[in-house]
């Protein structure tokens, strides 16, 4: 990390745990999150990372609730209710998902299609805001909005009104 941000993790662990234990010891994680903050503010601060790492307790959705809504208030504490941040997600299946789309489409041009087949399959490297990731974006927003992906991380930051499309 460099000096102007601050990344703090959220876990969850099982009642009765240690807490110096639960820091050194990741394997007895059942659920954590990620808020980096900017020292400049809200600008550039993210949520990430939500992960459940004990898998039979459920969705991310379900278990890290609770750990996002302390994270969202550790960041309105420091930057103020009306402040805002990125939500970073993992969105699988979303390159597959793409492919099909463009079977299924003949929504985009040719050289649309060639291009997103190419980030796809994962031979470009996406640079932000490029012409490829304004292409791509849409997709991905419109995957993550779909209900077949209810214990996405996505769905989590959508169930607490952590972002806005």
């Amino acid at each position: 990390l460099d000096e102007t941000t601050t990344t703090q993790q959220y876990v969850l662990a099982a009642q009765g745990m240690d807490l110096s234990t639960v820091r050194s010891v990741p394997q007895l994680h059942l659920a954590r999150i990620f808020l980096q903050q900017s020292a400049n503010g809200a600008k550039n601060s993210k949520i990430y990372g939500a992960k459940v790492v004990n898998r039979t307790l459920g969705a991310p959705a379900d278990v890290c609730g609770r750990l996002l809504e302390a994270a969202l208030e550790d960041f309105n504490n420091r930057n103020g209710e009306t402040a805002t941040m990125e939500a970073w997600s993992t969105l699988h299946g979303l390159s597959e998902w793409v492919l099909k789309t463009l079977d299924d489409t003949t929504e985009y041009s040719e050289s649309d299609r060639s291009v997103l087949t190419v980030i796809a399959n994962g031979d470009v490297h996406l640079e932000a805001n490029s012409a490829e990731w304004h292409l791509w974006q849409p997709l991905a927003q419109k995957f993550a909005k779909d209900a077949s992906i209810v214990d996405s991380e996505a769905k989590l930051y959508q169930a607490h009104g952590a972002f806005e499309w």
